[in-house]
């Protein structure tokens, strides 16, 4: 059977030459197109929609690590501040051994 096309409105129509002149036929093809048109377009939403996730996903994985290493840079300010004050505490510590030796003399 040869397949004519006929354009309707940025649907393409098939008609089989069976199908001519067979109005139940015509209305069963015309419902599996327009069936058809609204299934690919629900794919195209589900498309953009699973690219959307995807693209958010990368930006919170982004973000994620961004926030990590945030985490690591505070963690080794700590300690740097922390060896720092455990410098000034066994200096201070010294101070206080040189100046309780010379009240005692």
């Amino acid at each position: 059977a040869v397949v004519s096309t006929q354009s309707t409105g940025g649907q393409s129509s098939f008609f089989y030459p069976s199908y001519q002149g067979d109005p139940e036929k015509e209305d069963l093809h015309r419902q599996c197109q327009e069936l058809r048109y609204r299934i690919e377009e629900e794919h195209r939403g589900y498309e953009q929609k699973v690219r959307a996730m995807q693209d958010n996903q990368q930006k919170q994985t982004a973000l994620s690590t961004k926030l990590q290493n945030k985490i690591l840079e505070q963690k080794r300010r700590i300690l740097e501040l922390e060896h720092a004050i455990a410098g000034k505490t066994n200096e201070l510590d010294l101070h206080e051994k040189i100046r309780n030796r010379r009240n005692k003399q």
